[in-house]
């Protein structure tokens, strides 16, 4: 067959309910142009003709099927560290219920001033941390030893440590940017829970592991 044509016999649309069957006999030789002439110069003479018909099908058919749609765009998701899961598993009980359920932590300053015991307990159990520390600053002290340092407020990632400027109190990140931490903080006077807290706090420094 010569190439860039196509073999049909000139069919008639067939009635609907009737099935269109292989012509038999010979068939003409038309490419898609020419299929197209024809059917301009009989489509003044019929609503549809022969040719308008087959070239349709023939359309369908070069055309091919449709593209499928792109996938959708890869949703990136931050995964916490175990530090931060491990705290978030003592969210809402006392700092003092606490105490013999989290390894090394005592609860030292009984049902309050427990900050720094309870981010030393949650590091040592991740292995963040050699030794225990009940104070903010020794537990600052201790961080910048084993290679923590320094880091500004809109690079700090969960896990990293959040310390007030005037070392009273210590908390872990929670979301990155700082700006969401979690520790054993005073609920009302001279009584401390595990709370997370976001939009805060508004300045300190953080520490984050080397």
């Amino acid at each position: 067959m010569e190439a860039g044509r196509v073999a049909s016999r000139l069919i008639d649309r067939p009635p609907p309910g009737r099935i269109l069957k292989q012509p038999e006999g010979p068939v003409d030789l038309y490419t898609p142009g020419e299929l197209q002439r024809r059917a301009s110069e009989e489509e003044e003479s019929s609503s549809v003709s022969r040719y308008a018909w087959l070239a349709l099908v023939l359309g369908a058919a070069i055309q091919g099927p449709a593209l499928a749609a792109p996938p959708p765009p890869a949703v990136s998701v931050t995964v916490a560290p175990e530090s931060v899961n491990l705290a978030r598993s003592y969210l809402g009980q006392s700092s003092k219920q606490v105490k013999g359920k989290l390894s090394n932590f005592t609860a030292a300053g009984g049902t309050t001033n427990n900050c720094a015991d309870f981010v030393s307990a949650i590091l040592e159990q991740t292995d963040g941390l050699q030794g225990h520390y009940i104070n903010v600053r020794a537990l600052e002290s201790a961080l910048g030893k084993q290679g923590w340092k320094p880091v500004s407020a809109a690079k700090a990632q969960p896990g990293d440590v959040w310390v007030a400027h005037d070392r009273a109190h210590i908390e872990l990140v929670t979301e990155a940017g700082g700006q969401s931490t979690i520790g054993s903080s005073n609920d009302r006077p001279g009584h401390q829970k595990i709370i997370e807290r976001s939009n805060w706090p508004k300045s300190g420094v953080y520490y984050t592991r080397g």
